[in-house]
């Protein structure tokens, strides 16, 4: 008769379970970048899912709650990707248009890992820059009719 084979035991599996867990716990913990921007008032993001359960209402109704409650800039999350939100007009316009040159690079969305072509939504870095310069006289008071 041949022994069986070598069996994991089951009084093994519930703490080699809770162990995953703890090491999934703190690694998203540890990974969650809380600190990123110390500084920006915004809601208390949620360890798995940052902010994302309290946008289910909507990103503009969330968007305006969060604005009243916090300020004209606060910070959420959504997953561990931290987002700046910029409510007031005179700070839009001072980002766009004041310091563009310092706010080159958005987030990168599926559409862009995807696509490698050369355009004006999908440039980065200095490409931003040279299309932004070229673009931004076109969209000033004089040339837009409101």
């Amino acid at each position: 008769v041949k022994p069986l084979p070598h069996v994991f035991p089951l009084s093994m599996l519930v703490p080699l379970l809770g162990v995953v867990f703890v090491c999934v716990v703190v690694y998203r913990w540890l990974t969650l970048p809380l600190g990123a921007l110390p500084d920006l008032p915004g809601p208390t993001p949620s360890l798995w899912y940052g902010n994302y359960k309290d946008l289910r209402t909507g990103f503009w109704k969330a968007h305006q709650n969060w604005s009243h409650k916090y300020g004209p800039i606060l910070k959420y999350y959504i997953g561990r990707r931290p987002v700046v939100l910029v409510s007031s007009p005179e700070l839009v316009y001072e980002v766009t248009q004041g310091q563009f040159d310092n706010f080159v690079n958005r987030r990168q969305g599926l559409a862009e890992s995807i696509q490698s072509s050369h355009s004006l939504f999908l440039a980065k870095d200095d490409e931003w820059r040279f299309f932004r310069r070229i673009i931004s006289p076109t969209f000033n008071a004089v040339h837009m009719k409101l």
